[in-house]
């Protein structure tokens, strides 16, 4: 979809500044497709002449120095022991370069992308592995809805088929990125004719088909004939040399495609091709607060009567029925929240009758999912209390937390009704998930697991010291703090 305000005729003289003069310059690069013909990649236009597309930014030279140093540094956080700092590092060069020299230039980008800066501190403070990932998959959530807000508003348009386009369109430029890469290496080469550009071009792709292949022969090679591998007097070894390449190939790739994705066009809300009716959405939503309404209850039998009513009616323990099901009590209130987000989202009411009747039972059937997570998360509780606490039940709980404000939103958004082209549950939901993270880095969950289990040694239990060991350098300061509380024969082992 492009938008008409691309094609205003150009304008000169001190009332374009700002944000107008920067939405002028960038629609060249937004009507053009990243399969032109030889685009002009030369830097900006005369102030007398049309504009000339830029697919990467406002200078390609800038570019490519962000790509070289991110690439570089992407390199360091991979195969040294400052991979903490230089990960950070990348991050914020690249928002910086972005801002600088590519197209995020509204506040709301902007936010969004000193947002992915900050996350990325959390880089030098932990070193666990699975929150390093959450933290990365969170920074990347950030930067593409920053490279691909509209140029309209602070945040644009934030309803999940948007959002979710956005984030399929990032996806995508990570992928067609190489060309690009290749073109503005072309361009930034010396020398103006259009043959010695094709040329570079064309070299530069061969040699990206080539480096690889011919890397992984030489090193066969090297390996299967002393000889051959003498010629060469370095150290091939495939683990080294390959890792490295790997990296940097990849990183600048990745870097780059922030930039492709920085200059297309803003993602625009699709139009509605799938509708649901009213009585349709009221079945499903009455059929959920039925069954739940029935667990519920059985829960306030079980609150009343206590182990006896659990021994009689089952053949478990008390202690095992409420130590078990909770992995199962999350799935069923995640799937739930996914059924009301996709009615929500597709149901459009027909008379006010129906859009009161969809309110109420949404939120009846919001609020009843809240005893199914209150009951996964005191199972939970149950079993860290008899068994001890590990990452995974950590997590669990978290997610179960993470659902329980999910649902109090959910549940709002239908008890409120309407609609807008902002949004706002989206919104609400993306702090949420970013509260959640940020609060997950700032709690140390392995130092909290590590914490949590030497308490437990206090009170006469058994320490897993085999787990503890497969934990992070996270844990270790507090594993030191208290290990006079454990045996002599574990603290040697």
């Amino acid at each position: 979809m492009t938008d008409p305000a691309r094609h205003e005729p150009e304008r000169h003289g001190p009332e374009r500044h700002g944000p107008e003069r920067l939405a002028a310059e960038r629609a060249p690069a937004a009507t053009a497709t990243l399969t032109a013909p030889r685009p002009q990649l030369s830097g900006p236009p005369p102030p007398s002449g049309p504009a000339v597309a830029v697919p990467l930014g406002r200078s390609v030279v800038g570019v490519l120095v962000a790509v070289a140093v991110v690439a570089l540094l992407a390199d360091l956080a991979v195969h040294s022991r400052a991979g903490g700092a230089a990960a950070m590092t990348a991050i914020v060069v690249l928002c910086a370069a972005l801002v600088r020299v590519g197209w995020v230039a509204r506040r709301g980008g902007r936010v969004l992308l000193g947002f992915a800066a900050a996350m990325s501190t959390f880089f030098v403070l932990r070193v666990s592995p699975w929150l390093v990932l959450v933290d990365l998959a969170t920074i990347a959530v950030l930067m593409a809805l920053a490279c691909s807000a509209e140029r309209s508003g602070r945040f644009g348009d934030t309803r999940f088929a948007t959002v979710g386009r956005r984030l399929c369109s990032a996806a995508g430029s990570m992928i067609v990125a190489v060309d690009p890469l290749v073109r503005a290496v072309g361009a930034a080469t010396p020398g103006s004719e259009g043959r010695t550009r094709v040329a570079v071009r064309s070299i530069a792709r061969g040699l990206l088909i080539a480096v690889p292949i011919v890397a992984v022969i030489v090193i066969n090679l090297a390996s299967a004939d002393a000889v051959f591998a003498s010629l060469f007097d370095v150290d091939l070894r495939l683990g080294r040399w390959v890792g490295h390449v790997v990296v940097l190939c990849l990183a600048a790739v990745v870097a780059t495609g922030w930039f492709v994705q920085a200059s297309r066009p803003p993602v625009s809300h699709p139009e509605r091709t799938l509708s649901v009716g009213a009585v349709e959405a009221i079945v499903v939503m009455v059929s959920l607060t039925a069954v739940y309404s029935v667990f519920a209850w059985s829960q306030l039998l079980v609150a009343r009567r206590g182990p006896g009513y659990v021994a009689a009616t089952t053949d478990l323990t008390y202690a095992e029925y409420a130590r078990s099901g909770f992995f199962q009590l999350l799935w069923v209130a995640g799937a739930t929240a996914v059924v009301l987000l996709v009615l929500r989202a597709v149901v459009v009411p027909d008379s006010r009758a129906a859009a009161r009747c969809l309110a109420a039972t949404g939120t009846i059937a919001a609020l009843l999912t809240l005893v199914v997570v209150h009951a996964a998360i005191v199972r939970l509780d149950l079993y860290e209390s008899a068994f001890g606490l590990t990452l995974l039940r950590y997590g669990s709980s978290a997610v179960a937390w993470w659902l329980g404000a999910v649902f109090v939103v959910i549940a709002a958004w239908f008890a409120l009704g309407g609609r807008s082209r902002r949004d706002w549950l989206p919104t609400s939901l993306g702090v949420i998930s970013l509260a959640t993270v940020i609060g997950l880095n700032l709690a140390n969950p392995e130092a909290t697991v590590m914490r949590h289990n030497l308490e437990r040694v206090r009170d006469g239990k058994e320490f897993g010291h085999y787990y503890a060991l497969r934990l992070s350098d996270d844990s270790v300061p507090t594993l030191i703090d208290s290990i006079d509380l454990l045996p002599p024969a574990q603290v040697e082992s």
